[in-house]
Parts: structure tokens; sequence; C-alpha cells
């Protein structure tokens, strides 16, 4: 008999991923308060793209090519770049319709560790119902990889578990 059910793996962190990394097709990279819900919100206000990039030295490429270079790291704004990974800093109207680059202290780091699956979704709190309904559609019949962002802890292992539950 053929198995029908959706296999989830959870890596609670971005190291976890290389165990899994040759097996699935898609891969949810999740965090819950900044990088990932900073490029929602950039995608619900109009911006054009995003660009990730794991390093301050890949972004300051980017910004002296004229790009717009969001940088963050451990929870402040890096010097000498135009913002950081608030989701507020996305909704300016001189944003829409711009290419955005945006490096993090580990949520674009995840997006970079994940970047060889075939399908990287970018998962958050505030598109939760959108995921779910997607990995329920009957378009979607592969296993899921979950990438948590960050280090382990009891409270950010909680959006992985939502996700996870919500997947049929």
């Amino acid at each position: 008999m053929e198995e029908t059910r959706k296999r989830v793996e959870v890596c609670y962190t971005p190291g976890e991923y290389d165990y899994f990394k040759d097996e699935f097709e898609i891969v949810v990279v999740i965090d819950v308060l900044r990088a990932t819900t900073a490029i929602c919100a950039a995608f619900d206000n109009g911006i054009k793209s995003i660009i990730p990039v794991p390093s301050l030295e890949d972004a300051l490429e980017y910004k002296k090519k004229g790009y717009l270079v969001g940088a963050e790291r451990k929870g402040k704004i890096v010097e000498g770049f135009d913002f950081g990974n608030s989701p507020y800093s996305y909704m300016k109207e001189e944003f829409r319709g711009k290419e955005v680059v945006l490096t993090t202290t580990n949520g674009t780091k995840s997006i970079e560790t994940a970047k060889g699956a075939e399908t990287v979704v970018i998962g958050a709190l505030v598109n939760l119902d959108a995921m779910a309904s997607n990995g329920s559609s009957n378009k979607i019949k592969t296993p899921y990889a979950f990438v948590r962002v960050g280090k382990t802890s009891l409270i950010s292992k909680t959006p992985s578990a939502l996700v996870q539950f919500q997947m049929p």
C-alpha cells in the first residue's frame, strides 16, 4: 500500500537542515517576529522583490550598486545601511515597486541554507493561513521541511508546531 500522508520534518535550527536537505522539494523557512515577517510585510506593501543575503559584505556590495539595503545584527540596524528588519520599515511608500536587499542575524542565513531546495517558502505567523491552505491544496503533494530561524528555545519552537499542525 502506498503511503498517502505528507511527511513533515521540523528543523529547530538551520544546522539540522543538513540531515534532510536532499529529501525535500519544499522548504519553509520560519521566523516569528522579524526576518520572515518583514519579507511578508514587504510584499504585502508592494515591494517588487527581496534579495536575501547572508552576510554584511554581500549586502554592502548591493548597496554600492544603488540598492535599498536593510541590515540587522543582534536586533539592531547596522550603521551605514538604510534600515533594519522591522516589518514597519517595509511599509514606506517609496519602497513600492523596488528591489530591496536584506541581511539579518539569522533569518537570511536560514534562507541561504535552504536555497538548494526546489521551492523555498517564507513562513511567518502573518502568512500562516496562506501557507496552510497552499500546503493542503491538491497542487502540492510533496513532503515539507520546516527550518526554524535562530537558536533553539521552547517559545521559538511554537510557530513551527503551529504550521505543522495545520498541514494535513
